[in-house]
């Protein structure tokens, strides 16, 4: 069944806003800006996920360094 999200709190605010600082923050960080503890900010980061606020992005540029490094052909510095 579809469930919606709760309306956003302050805490959830500061959570947000410290992702928009640093998307990569530890979960221990993100407990310590909200004062929740770190399974409450795992289950509203899973909340955000599932309704759409928050979704993952990646790069693969890491791919391109590994080819570099097994071939030093392909370096280019």
């Amino acid at each position: 069944d579809a469930q919606e999200l709760e309306p956003l709190s302050g805490a959830d605010n500061l959570l947000l806003a410290e992702l928009a600082v640093d998307g990569r923050a530890p979960v221990s960080r993100l407990a310590e800006v909200t004062g929740w503890t770190p399974a409450r900010v795992n289950r509203r980061l899973e909340e955000f996920v599932r309704v759409g606020l928050l979704y993952f992005d990646a790069e693969v540029a890491l791919l391109g360094r590994i080819a570099e490094r097994l071939d030093p052909r392909r370096r280019t510095s």
